[in-house]
């Protein structure tokens, strides 16, 4: 059985967090900028993954693959 979606507490903690670690951003390209990049980049992750419910989860991947990366 899949797991319920979260409360509205358990999103305003998950957002709390990503507000958290994006006060740490930096956009130097040393260990630190990368470290925090990489901290909100998995903070955002289980945002959405507490969010997207099983129905939604196929069409999030079939958005994943299909957006070009066009750096």
């Amino acid at each position: 059985m899949a797991a319920p979606l979260p409360s509205k507490q358990e999103v305003e903690e998950l957002v709390s967090a990503l507000n958290g670690v994006a006060n740490g951003y930096t956009d130097s390209l040393d260990l630190n900028g990368y470290v925090a990049r990489v901290q909100i980049i998995a903070k955002a992750k289980q945002l959405v993954q507490a969010l997207a419910s099983p129905d939604m989860t196929p069409n999030y991947h079939g958005l994943n693959v299909g957006i070009p990366d066009d750096r």
